[in-house]
């Protein structure tokens, strides 16, 4: 996505706006910094920041302004979400999953070896 000099402005007003705990997530560079900001607007009760996120994520396109429709029990942007593996100069797109069950993520990690021992996190 290309960011606009609007939308530029509006992200630093959401940044200047935001508690001070999320105020580390919500960065240009950070590719998720949408979502974050989504995160942000269903959690704050401030009704001109609300007002800000609402116009930035119009600029954005109409994907993103959906994002503001929360369903019940529904994290926002939960399948979404979407990782930038850099290695050597060559960017890749990976897709996080969440898995709902905290063991079946223990099991999927890779495990990390140490001088051949196998090492729990």
């Amino acid at each position: 996505m290309q960011y606009t000099k609007s939308m530029i402005d509006l992200v630093q007003e959401v940044r200047r706006r935001a508690p001070r705990e999320q105020k580390a997530a919500i960065k240009l560079a950070n590719p998720d910094v949408l979502y974050e900001i989504a995160d942000l607007f269903h959690g704050s009760s401030d009704a001109v920041l609300k007002a800000v996120i609402k116009e930035l994520m119009e600029l954005a396109g109409d994907p993103w302004a959906d994002l503001l429709v929360k369903k019940e029990g529904e994290q926002v942007g939960e399948k979404a979400r979407s990782l930038f593996h850099a290695y050597r100069g060559a960017v890749s797109l990976v897709d996080r999953v969440a898995p709902s069950d905290p063991e079946a993520a223990k099991s999927q990690r890779k495990k990390r070896v140490y001088r051949g021992r196998v090492v729990e996190d």
